[in-house]
């Protein structure tokens, strides 16, 4: 029993810290969106059009599946859109890098002015690699 308490509050906390991670992304972005739209377009993969979709619906995003995270709503699907969404963070940075763009990751906003590179890949990578453990955390320990 002790051994499944443990592993849920690790996973508690492992959700924590992604949640905050996504909610305190979004809020910089819904605080300045248009430099968030700047952002998405620097990374030059997506048209105007996409790229307004993609700024307009991705904050909503974010703190929907940081508050399933926080509230342990529907934790499997939300570590599993966790993982997409900092998959998705890891290869678009990955492809500005190899083209060689000088940009700011725009991860947490106009404020944070990280070029992208090793520290934000890294960042990215963390934070996917978190939500596979999260999600792995959630499973059932077989009982064999």
């Amino acid at each position: 029993m002790t051994s499944s308490r443990s592993r849920r509050g690790v996973e508690r906390l492992v959700g924590a810290v992604l949640a905050a991670s996504l909610i305190g992304s979004a809020v910089a972005h819904l605080g300045n969106p248009y430099y968030y739209l700047s952002s998405v377009y620097n990374y030059k993969l997506v048209g105007g059009r996409v790229g307004l979709w993609v700024a307009a619906v991705s904050p909503g995003v974010h703190v929907a599946v940081g508050v399933c995270l926080l509230a342990g709503w529907r934790v499997r699907g939300s570590y599993l859109a966790a993982f997409a969404l900092f998959a998705a963070y890891l290869a678009v940075q990955w492809s500005a890098l190899h083209r060689g763009l000088d940009i700011s990751c725009g991860c947490f906003g106009a404020g944070d002015g990280l070029p992208v590179g090793p520290r934000t890949l890294a960042m990215a990578g963390a934070c996917a690699a978190a939500a596979l453990a999260g999600l792995v955390l959630t499973r059932r320990p077989s009982t064999g």
